[in-house]
């Protein structure tokens, strides 16, 4: 019982502690956000690939 609370306060702590190191450097809480908007991406597949291709000639012809 004693050692969840232990971690829960250790979590917290650390919780802390990055919210002060967010405020100190906003340039790290920026790049870990923008991680995770790259995460986020999903990949390219040929099919996407040849599609805007295609897409991009058409408005060429246009």
């Amino acid at each position: 019982m004693k050692s969840s609370k232990k971690q829960k306060k250790s979590k917290q702590q650390n919780n802390s502690n990055k919210a002060t190191e967010d405020v100190l450097n906003p340039d790290t809480m920026d790049s870990d956000k923008e991680d995770k908007k790259k995460e986020e991406v999903e990949p390219l597949t040929e099919t996407k690939v040849t599609q805007a291709i295609e897409d991009a000639k058409l408005s060429l012809d246009e």
